[in-house]
């Protein structure tokens, strides 16, 4: 995952996706191997990894959670020692200015702004603090995605997605992301976690739909250019298992 993060970074891409399936365990938290799956635990530790990938300007990263409590958790988990950055949620505070009662003239980015978040809320600073140069948003929803879609980060703010979960929902919002943001790292089951499809990718190979066998590594079943869609991802997992229907001698008998 690192390895894909810095081909990214070498390509000059500053919009980027990370997905790893749900409740993945990466080992950061020490979890036993019977506890029950927690994945905003899993989300946790895959936002740790990317603290530590960019410890050398971390006081100019934030890492932002949904919401307050998930923000205060992890600064009591990882402690912060020597991390310089921000960790911080997404949930808009109110703003402590009393209102005039006159309508608002806000205009441009300020009205996107406002219209995402209230007109009684703070303003971009509370979001993204200014000299942001590396901003980590994690499991992102809907109500988060339409704000750092409202947010004028500039290119020459890196602005990372994690388990933001883009694919498998064609509606616009998540359409226009997976459209400008690059999925530099992608692992994840197709349909439910039984299934034996997965689709990955690592930037800037090509995206791979495998499959795994009952003994053995996995099978490669299609490979992608670009990021399939839905329903190409289907078509072709479909292919696959008509494929190895056929058996050894291709369908003869």
């Amino acid at each position: 995952m690192r390895a894909a993060v810095q081909e990214g970074l070498k390509a000059r891409c500053s919009r980027m996706d990370v997905e790893l399936p749900y409740g993945a365990r990466l080992g950061v938290e020490g979890v036993a191997k019977d506890a029950p799956v927690d994945v905003e635990q899993s989300d946790r530790e895959l936002a740790r990894l990317f603290v530590e990938m960019f410890d050398p300007i971390g006081d100019a990263t934030v890492v932002a959670f949904r919401t307050d409590k998930q923000a205060a958790a992890a600064r009591n988990l990882w402690g912060l020692g020597s991390y310089k950055g921000t960790v911080q949620s997404m949930e808009p505070k109110k703003s402590k200015v009393k209102k005039s009662g006159k309508k608002s003239r806000a205009g441009g980015f300020a009205k996107k702004l406002e219209a995402a978040l209230g007109d009684d809320t703070e303003g971009p600073s509370a979001v993204v603090p200014a000299g942001t140069e590396v901003f980590v948003l994690v499991a992102p929803q809907e109500k988060e995605l339409q704000m750092v879609e409202s947010l004028d980060l500039g290119r020459d703010c890196l602005c990372i997605l994690l388990n933001a979960r883009l694919d498998g929902d064609n509606n616009p919002q998540r359409t226009r992301l997976r459209a400008s943001f690059e999925g530099v790292f992608h692992l994840r089951a197709i349909g439910d976690a039984s299934n034996d499809e997965l689709l990955y990718r690592s930037y800037p190979k090509a995206w791979t739909l495998a499959r795994k066998p009952k003994v053995g590594p996995p099978k490669v079943v299609a490979t992608f250019d670009s990021r399939p869609s839905a329903e190409e991802v289907a078509e072709a997992a479909a292919e696959g298992v008509a494929a190895a229907s056929k058996g050894l001698f291709g369908g003869l008998f």
